[in-house]
């Protein structure tokens, strides 16, 4: 999981020099899964958890696009990141369209300077059961060297500044964003680690998960930043 939760918590594209260096991401200006492609599936709701102790909390978006879902990402320390979901289907695989929530970031940053940030929208791969979810990123250097060879394959942008921050952004409509991936996901290759979340049970109470080993700390707006 942990490619998935670095590339979500770096979907937003810093604009200027400023961010955290070591990072590789691929996302979409785009959105992936258009309003009328998105499905709904009651079993994504609730609390995940990986083997790193990391926490998945997702729940139905309450106002927002039609089938959505509100995610909260709590790492180790208790520093959390809200990203907004929508689920759909590319070529044979299902895919969650995870981007940002804006929202949070401007509570806590200046409108200067969120205004330089452009969101992403990052592929998540997944597989669901009842207690498990399994997920997958794209591999960004299968992605990368692909493009490389095929620039002409799908409309984008690759961003490789001296700080080693590595971007690959897909500039396309969602159309040919989606068409692009029904081609290339029948590659080998192209998905990174698997990572599994396991369903987190109720407390007693029915209202709260039982999360493993220390309870997060007071949230933070944005998590820190994974290396590569």
């Amino acid at each position: 999981m942990k490619d998935v939760a670095r590339m979500a918590r770096h979907g937003l594209l810093v604009l200027t020099t400023l961010g955290a260096a070591g990072c590789s991401t691929v996302g979409s200006i785009s959105p992936l899964i258009s309003d009328t492609d998105a499905q709904y599936d009651s079993l994504l709701v609730g609390a995940w958890q990986d083997s790193s102790g990391e926490v998945a909390l997702i729940k139905a978006e309450e106002g927002g696009k039609p089938h959505g879902y509100s995610i909260v990402l709590i790492d180790h320390d208790g520093a959390a990141g809200h990203f907004r979901a929508v689920l759909g289907r590319v070529a044979n695989y299902r895919v969650l369209d995870l981007e940002p929530e804006r929202s949070k970031l401007s509570e806590v940053e200046d409108g200067v300077y969120t205004g330089l940030l452009l969101s992403l929208h990052v592929p998540v791969f997944i597989d669901l059961t009842g207690t498990e979810l399994r997920v997958r990123a794209l591999d960004y250097d299968s992605l990368s060297q692909h493009l490389q060879r095929e620039p002409g394959a799908v409309a984008h942008v690759s961003i490789d500044p001296a700080m080693s921050d590595k971007y690959v952004v897909l500039t396309a409509p969602t159309a040919d964003v989606q068409e692009f991936f029904a081609r290339y996901l029948s590659r080998a290759g192209v998905l990174g680690e698997l990572g599994v979340w396991r369903r987190l049970r109720a407390d007693s109470n029915g209202d709260r998960p039982r999360i493993r080993g220390r309870g997060p700390s007071r949230p933070r707006a944005l998590p820190g930043h994974s290396r590569h």
